[in-house]
């Protein structure tokens, strides 16, 4: 289910797994985990933790990424409709 999430928004973000987890706070790179993070949250099956393991962040910092996220969002439409399309998705 994790594996299915990633790649979908990997391919969405045009961006392979390796750039995300990558050291870095590329503009792509860390909204992509943002946005991860935050459909893992809202999911039943899945867990920060588990996220957060895969690409070598805490759950502080993803929960933390999370709430920038969806700051962001609300002042984004396109960010908002992109996140909404992953879901979706998902």
């Amino acid at each position: 289910m994790l594996d299915k999430l990633v790649e979908d928004v990997c391919q969405e973000y045009q961006i392979n797994e390796k750039q995300f987890i990558a050291k870095g706070k590329t503009r792509k790179a860390s909204e992509a985990r943002s946005v991860i993070a935050w459909i893992v949250r809202e999911s039943e099956n899945l867990t920060l933790e588990e996220w957060g393991q895969r690409c070598g962040r805490d759950g502080v910092t993803l929960s933390n990424a999370i709430r920038l996220l969806l700051e962001r969002a609300r002042k984004d439409a396109e960010l908002e409709n992109r996140m909404k399309e992953i879901e979706k998705n998902f």
